[in-house]
């Protein structure tokens, strides 16, 4: 029997979060009282995905300003490894260490990751938002990513405000997502205003202004795919990118991305990622959308594209 992506997927996802790939369950409590930290009682700490790895906020000796940092442990190895989010400067008040928010689970590139959400206090007024990034692998067990680490920091409100919210639970996977997608395809012209992503896939639109074309990319966890705008209008120029928007139907999400063409004309650009995590170059399907009427506004698109698909 043939096991589908999706299947495949949340295989290695359930294998990660029953510690089944033979790692050890991380005892934090004993990690801090082994280098002599005291913990600090947070307003949340965020509940890990996988038993061997674990969010820990603490006071150093001596130190009255928190700190906080993940224990994992390593497939083979006796000692756990500790993974600094932020540690608090000696003598100092600021920065603090408040909350670890949430921990996300994703796949990018074809390696499972967690996003790390943690609340920092810089002042007495200002907090922030920082975003962590561990990519797991068999034998290392849980690795920073220097490429996805720095992506970043917001700045927030209250800390009510920045406690965990349905709303904003993969605003970190988001961000490493488009960190991605610019490290990639560094070459051409990344349009942040257009980029769509969620925990699954992401749909990103780029110019290259020299050569006047401009490509969508879509990826699912796996290696990204790519087209050129002209794939969906031969023999046109791409001007200029007006507008990317997204439609559910059916289980599968449709990407769409709207340009100025050559000859004063507007094109669409469509891909596909169905529940199977299998990326579809929409050709046939944007040319019967770029068949059915103006193409003015992303609006009118969606409004074709969902006409099309009944």
């Amino acid at each position: 029997m043939k096991m589908s992506k999706l299947a495949v997927i949340a295989g290695v996802i359930a294998l990660c979060q029953s510690g089944s790939l033979g790692a050890t369950q991380v005892n934090a409590k004993q990690y801090m009282k082994q280098h002599g930290w005291e913990p600090f009682e947070a307003r949340h700490t965020a509940r890990a995905p996988n038993p061997d790895i674990a969010p820990i906020l603490y006071y150093e000796s001596d130190d009255s300003v928190p700190s906080c940092g993940l224990v994992s442990s390593v497939p083979g190895a006796k000692e756990a490894r500790f993974t600094e989010l932020m540690r608090a400067p000696k003598g100092e008040d600021f920065p603090q260490c408040v909350a670890v928010v949430s921990m996300e689970p994703f796949r990018l590139n074809a390696k499972e990751y967690i996003a790390v959400e943690y609340v920092v206090r810089d002042t007495r007024e200002d907090l922030y938002r920082h975003f962590a990034y561990l990519s797991r692998d068999p034998k290392q067990g849980y690795v920073p990513d220097a490429n996805l680490a720095s992506v970043a920091s917001t700045k927030g409100g209250d800390l009510a405000s920045m406690m965990p919210n349905a709303a904003r639970a993969s605003d970190g996977i988001k961000l490493a997502r488009a960190a991605y997608m610019k490290q990639t395809f560094r070459q051409w012209q990344f349009q942040e205003r257009d980029f769509i992503a969620d925990k699954v896939s992401s749909f990103s639109v780029f110019a290259d202004s020299r050569a006047k074309q401009c490509y969508v990319v879509t990826e699912a966890g796996g290696s990204p795919v790519a087209a050129k705008a002209a794939d969906f209008s031969p023999g046109r120029q791409c001007m200029g990118v007006l507008a990317a928007s997204r439609l559910e139907k059916r289980g599968v999400s449709y990407y769409m991305a709207l340009f100025s063409a050559s000859a004063g004309t507007n094109v669409v650009a469509i891909t596909s990622v169905n529940a199977d995590g299998v990326i579809q170059v929409e050709k046939e399907l944007a040319e019967r959308v770029n068949r059915a009427g103006t193409m003015k506004d992303i609006r009118s698109v969606k409004a074709a594209l969902a006409t099309q698909l009944r």
